[in-house]
């Protein structure tokens, strides 16, 4: 894809140089006043201190993998005085391995407790004295030292919140998982989206994150298309909680602990033409009121306990009703696990199953193509095919 640039960050000759955070942020702020455009990172390896936040109608560009943005190794302390929920300075133990620009996350239980994925505020440092760090934004719980709260550079690679019609293309992203720690899907990923609308990610390897490799909430119509993600800690690809008509096309998901999570409340969403391979627990995994989603054309192989699992919820309204699976290959998923290739639990109701080839190539590890529980609603199974498969369907519900 050819791409006008509208300004270039990087060796000494860019619009903006520098191998920074600091300068790209720049460069996308700038653009952003001019009313929309393109960055465009040129070849090199930029070291990341703190997230980039796109902006609304800027895009994100590089020179495909040899633009390579890798995230600084964690500095983490504890906090070393109260911090109220209208401070913007808080006191830290050590502040040695901080920095003005950089991202940090408060994590710990806020005083009077309370549900703990909330209970971590992202920020950037604006000012450092001894062990005082001035916030950009005042934190909004109370953080007692009692509760052992710490304070870890830790933070998205690319970071998309409340902008619309903006995108990233054509780099690489490596969270450098080995000198880091956790900071899960809710919250971050190599790009994290928030309340975001009509963002496009295209042609963009995300690997090595202490968590997810692309994670996504509350954020309408978001495609990710011809992407790369693999060697996360947690998710893949992670359409999050209430995120309407999520295209995922043309994606590479492997060595994951799952390959494409549906969250909460993802419906009518497309992913099609993806292959989701060699994660460790499930190929993809569906279930919270994830409703009248397409899975088209994928290819779901050697994933270790199924290759599609259709989840359990204590509610039956919240159960993933009336998802279609259409010609998609599931090839030796299960060996880790009971030998599944897909799994319909609880009282999920209107599946289809349709055209879908599940096979096992020799391995012996996909033993069950299709398993359905007992208490499991209408299934449409038509015209799938099955090779090397012990037992094609176990149908374990009671007969009419």
């Amino acid at each position: 894809m050819a791409w006008p640039r509208t300004l270039t960050v990087g060796p000494s000759q860019a619009d903006l140089p520098g191998y920074h955070r600091l300068a790209i942020q720049a460069a996308v702020d700038y653009v952003a006043a001019q009313g929309g455009g393109v960055v465009h990172l040129l070849a090199g390896r930029y070291e990341l201190r703190g997230p980039v936040q796109l902006r609304s109608g800027v895009w994100l560009v590089g020179d495909g993998d040899d633009t390579h943005l890798v995230k600084a190794p964690v500095h983490a302390t504890r906090l070393a005085a109260d911090a109220d929920w209208f401070d913007d300075v808080i006191e830290v133990a050590d502040a040695s391995g901080f920095r003005v620009g950089d991202g940090v996350i408060l994590e710990g239980e806020p005083y009077g407790g309370g549900y703990a994925a909330l209970n971590k505020e992202k920020r950037l440092v604006a000012g450092i004295d001894g062990h005082r760090l001035l916030l950009d934004r005042t934190v909004v719980k109370d953080y007692y030292t009692e509760l052992e709260v710490t304070v870890s550079s830790l933070f998205p690679l690319v970071w998309i919140e409340q902008q619309h019609d903006c995108g990233v293309a054509d780099l690489r992203l490596d969270g450098n998982r080995d000198q880091n720690t956790l900071l899960d899907g809710n919250h971050a990923g190599c790009i994290f989206m928030q309340y975001a609308t009509r963002v496009e990610i295209r042609n963009v390897t995300a690997h090595h994150y202490f968590g997810d490799g692309f994670s996504w909430q509350v954020c309408p119509d978001v495609q990710v298309l011809d992407c790369r993600t693999h060697d996360h800690a947690n998710l893949g690809l992670h359409p999050g909680s209430g995120s309407l008509r999520p295209t995922i096309r043309g994606c590479q998901s492997h060595h994951n602990e799952v390959g494409l999570f549906f969250c909460w409340g993802v419906a009518d969403g497309l992913a099609e033409g993806n292959t989701l391979r060699d994660n460790r627990h499930w190929g993809i995994d569906i279930g919270h009121r994830d409703v009248r989603n397409l899975i088209r054309g994928n290819t779901i192989r050697c994933n270790g306990l199924a290759g599609v699992r259709f989840r359990s919820e204590p509610r039956e309204h919240w159960l993933p009703h009336d998802n279609t699976l259409l010609d998609n290959h599931l090839q030796d998923n299960g060996g880790a696990g009971d030998g599944l290739a897909i799994w319909l639990q609880d009282k999920v109701n209107g599946t289809v199953l349709r055209g879908n080839r599940i096979t096992d190539s020799g391995l012996g590890v996909t033993r069950t193509g299709v398993r359905i529980e007992p208490q499991v609603g209408t299934v449409e199974l038509d015209d799938n095919r099955f090779e090397g498969i012990a037992t094609p369907v176990d149908d374990r519900r009671p007969a009419s």
